[in-house]
């Protein structure tokens, strides 16, 4: 962990925490992310992703949907398995909102940029917050570019999985005691992508601050759902970021 804490203080350096994702200007009140209430509520889910007349026509003339680059970077402990796992879990959550999205390891040599993409880096990380230990995740963003960066705690999210299956509920139902850490670390990435592309804290569905466990089943019953209009400002806001990017080019 030594290691670890000096790696996480280099970060913290050159990126700073957006205070909207910690709860500073949120519509509902706020609480850590990917936190579990200790009570069990009711979930409403959002809505399936359906195209409009609109889109459909842009579709057409070639102005396609923005592919967003993932590029992850597992510094944590996850296998290979865990890691697909967590690849086909955020990649399913943000198709059903409309959001195409491609998972590129660059635990290696690295990832180059491709010109004209949209991109996001996603750090896995083998330890908690120093200062909030059961925060799954946040959004840091560059101080220069204002670039995001998205940091995901997997120590903790490995520890609720654990207790998720353990529990009377996980023990009672498949779907949740054959639950796995990639499936929740998914979840935790999807979340934070969606803070970087705009969306704040919701009632419902994957931006939820606070996970039940019946948000649990819901995500592993594929019912935890970005709603429509959350959907509607990711897909917007990464066609003005493509925008952006291929506007020296012209």
């Amino acid at each position: 962990m030594g290691r670890g804490t000096t790696w996480q203080s280099a970060v913290v350096a050159s990126l700073s925490v957006s205070g909207a994702f910690l709860g500073a200007a949120a519509p509902i009140p706020e609480v850590p992310h990917g936190q579990f209430a200790d009570e069990v509520g009711a979930l409403t889910t959002g809505h399936d992703y359906v195209w409009t007349e609109r889109e459909r026509s842009a579709e057409a003339t070639g102005d396609v949907p923005v592919e967003l680059d993932l590029r992850v970077i597992a510094h944590a402990s996850l296998d290979g398995a865990e890691l697909e796992r967590t690849s086909e879990t955020v990649q399913k959550l943000l198709a059903a909102a409309g959001v195409l999205s491609r998972w590129r390891d660059c635990s290696g040599a690295g990832c180059s940029a491709d010109p004209g993409s949209v991109a996001i880096d996603v750090l896995l990380l083998p330890m908690t917050k120093l200062t909030e230990r059961d925060v799954y995740g946040e959004v840091a963003h560059d101080a220069i570019t204002g670039a995001p960066t998205v940091l995901i705690y997997v120590p903790p999210i490995a520890d609720r999985v654990r207790a998720i299956r353990s529990s009377i509920d996980g023990r009672s139902n498949p779907a949740l005691a054959t639950m796995q850490t990639g499936h929740l670390v998914g979840a935790a990435i999807a979340h934070e992508v969606g803070h970087a592309l705009g969306l704040r804290h919701g009632a419902r569905g994957v931006m939820k601050g606070r996970l039940t466990f019946d948000d649990a089943l819901a995500l592993r019953t594929s019912r935890l759902l970005f709603t429509s209009s959350e959907g509607a400002t990711m897909r917007s806001t990464l066609r003005t970021a493509r925008n952006s990017v291929a506007a020296p080019a012209r």
